[in-house]
């Protein structure tokens, strides 16, 4: 069963524990700003991309279906196209979820490899991540 919370409903992260699986959708917040506390809940994150994804200074550390579940969608503002994108995805997250539930240690892999990465983060880890991400920006953009 998927449930997808409406936006307006108030919860936290301490809330977010209760979910075995846990998106992590593009857009305006919470969605957009709330994959580094996905990660303190030990739940496996699915994580929606549009192709052209933005660069999180917390990127380069954690690694796309290692430490999370990574799916892409096609931008598109044709309604038809986006039930399209949608309905791919829903059935992309139903069979990572059967197939997920079918490896128990895998799921255990995945949710305490993220969760250790995440606790590592300190002010000197996410200095050296900013300095990486402003350089890897000036190289793409100038």
């Amino acid at each position: 069963m998927i449930i997808l919370l409406n936006s307006k409903i108030q919860s936290s992260p301490s809330d977010w524990c209760n979910y075995r699986y846990l998106y992590d959708l593009p857009g305006a917040r919470p969605w957009s700003v709330r994959l580094k506390e996905l990660f303190l809940t030990k739940s496996l994150i699915i994580k929606v991309d549009v192709k052209n994804y933005w660069i999180n200074f917390y990127s380069n550390i954690f690694i796309p279906n290692e430490d999370y579940i990574q799916l892409f969608f096609e931008e598109t503002t044709n309604k038809s196209i986006k039930k399209k994108e949608a309905s791919k995805i829903y059935n992309l997250t139903n069979k990572i979820i059967m197939y997920i539930n079918t490896k128990p240690n895998m799921y255990n892999i995945i949710t305490n490899r993220a969760f250790e990465k995440i606790k590592m983060l300190d002010m000197n880890m996410l200095v050296f991540y900013f300095e990486t991400l402003f350089i890897k920006y000036l190289k793409t953009f100038y």
